[in-house]
């Protein structure tokens, strides 16, 4: 059985780590190993935070053949990581069962699904009330966070382009059932104070939405720092040119 430590580093509190993690962890009975959090994947390694720090991690190839998808891990993991040296690669030797799962289709000859976040607590969704703006493509961001057992919270971004954000506001409001529906400026900083509201200690969240909506101004808007890279918006397209598309955890 792994060693639980007296208490709880704050450093992986901070990351989401509770007392049943604690226990799903020293249930798992892996030997020599230590809690880490996924944050980045990379072709060939996984950028894991630890409470000593951020590493570089692999994992052994039969995982890959043998377990299949469910068992390639994605952002947001909890995994079971074994240092054996300062010379070699950290080894992630089992993922901890996950408590909720994003996931998206993958058409081709069989409809398979792809493993996109775990362990996510709320998903913002966010739209920006320009030429985004779709209530459809809302509807089926609603579903997949409640098929993935996460809260979802709308985020109707880009108000100060509109006239009457609050016609959106309540057009949203009537398909997203008891979803929270927000509209805000993250460039003009308008109503992000709402947004923090769903967050705290601990608390994972997940951005999605189409490119151009305005979601990495909206991360560097609530982490009071430029952490993710912004581009400006394609004038007639209202898209986003070099946008953010890669999954990472921010701590």
């Amino acid at each position: 059985m792994p060693e639980p430590p007296a208490h709880i580093p704050p450093e992986l509190r901070a990351l989401g780590w509770d007392e049943e993690w604690q226990a799903a962890f020293l249930e798992a009975g892996r030997e020599g190993t230590q809690p880490a959090r996924l944050a980045v994947p990379r072709k060939k390694s996984y950028t894991v935070l630890t409470a000593s720090g951020e590493m570089e991690a692999v994992v052994p190839g039969k995982t890959w053949h043998t377990e299949g998808a469910a068992g390639q891990p994605v952002v947001g993991d909890w995994v079971a990581l074994e240092v054996v040296s300062d010379t070699a690669s950290p080894v992630i030797r089992q993922i901890l069962p996950r408590r909720t799962i994003l996931t998206r289709k993958m058409p081709g000859e069989k409809v398979a699904e792809q493993y996109v976040a775990a362990n996510v607590d709320v998903l913002f969704i966010v739209c920006g009330l320009d030429m985004d703006y779709n209530v459809r493509r809302i509807e089926r961001y609603l579903a997949l966070a409640r098929e993935g057992g996460v809260q979802p919270v709308v985020l109707l971004n880009k108000e100060d382009l509109v006239e009457d954000a609050a016609r959106f506001r309540d057009e949203v409001i009537e398909s997203a059932g008891e979803a929270p529906v927000l509209s805000l400026s993250a460039t003009e900083q308008t109503n992000v104070a709402a947004v923090e509201t769903f967050l705290g200690a601990g608390i994972t969240a997940a951005f999605i939405g189409s490119s151009g909506a305005g979601k990495s101004t909206l991360i560097n808007a609530l982490l009071g720092e430029e952490r993710q890279d912004t581009q400006e918006v394609i004038e007639g397209t209202d898209r986003g040119k070099h946008t953010t598309t890669r999954r990472e955890l921010i701590p």
